[in-house]
């Protein structure tokens, strides 16, 4: 009897030791956990500018980018994602970090937190997010261009009806053929090619519409997906 209890005290004592050694150890450990995400962006039908412009252009750009990033609306799209509302995400969420590497065209994002699994899944949603809203932006834009050109198409077409209209009723009153050499008719005539012109320039771009030229200059694909490492206390 005496054995068993001795063994039994013994065996608290390990206990209390070992839950002693693991409270030290976290203690000394991690105090939340970082995932970094690396985005690469590449150029694409840039026109050609001066280096100061590039340069002026460039910071403009990632300058925007981080903005969009860190905003409120982005972070309440990845937490509704996530199906996390404000609170949650809030508690669980440290900070966003977000830096463009060097001079490089590499965009740096990391999402600082309390675990592991939730800055891995924060840091990857983050970024579908804002590669979603870039979607949304580009087809905005064209939509925009497209209501645009549309509208311009239209006065065009009713103008360039109008020159036409013009021109023959100054030949039928003048008894002259719509091709007749006298300056009146071919000052008629150089105004309709004129809008002729127009109106055709503008029904070739409305067939290659495509977006504007901030998302025809820059595309933006992931490079590296989210990498998740403790972060040690000091």
């Amino acid at each position: 009897m005496k054995a068993n209890l001795r063994t039994k005290r013994i065996a608290l004592a390990l206990l209390f030791v070992a839950l002693s050694i693991a409270a030290n150890v976290c203690e000394a450990g991690s105090t939340g956990y970082r995932a970094t995400v690396k985005l690469l962006v590449t150029r694409a039908g840039m026109s050609v500018t001066s280096a100061e412009e590039l340069r002026e252009a460039d910071t403009t750009f990632y300058e925007t980018q981080t903005a969009i990033l860190q905003s409120q609306t982005l972070l309440h799209r990845t937490g509704k994602r996530l199906k996390m509302d404000s609170a949650e995400v809030r508690q669980s969420l440290t900070g966003v970090d977000v830096v463009r590497l060097g001079k490089s065209d590499v965009i740096i994002i990391t999402v600082t937190g309390s675990s592991e699994r939730f800055v891995s899944e924060f840091a990857t949603s983050l970024v579908d997010e804002y590669l979603k809203w870039r979607d949304e932006q580009r087809a905005e834009a064209a939509e925009t261009a497209l209501l645009q050109l549309t509208r311009e198409i239209t006065r065009l077409s009713q103008e360039l009806k109008a020159t036409n209209e013009r021109l023959r009723a100054y030949a039928k009153e003048k008894g002259l053929k719509l091709d007749a050499e006298t300056p009146e008719l071919q000052d008629l005539r150089d105004d309709r090619d004129r809008v002729r012109a127009l109106y055709n320039a503008l029904l070739g771009q409305l067939m290659k519409i495509d977006v504007t030229q901030e998302f025809r200059a820059r595309h933006i694909t992931v490079l590296e997906p989210a990498i998740v490492t403790p972060i040690e206390k000091p």
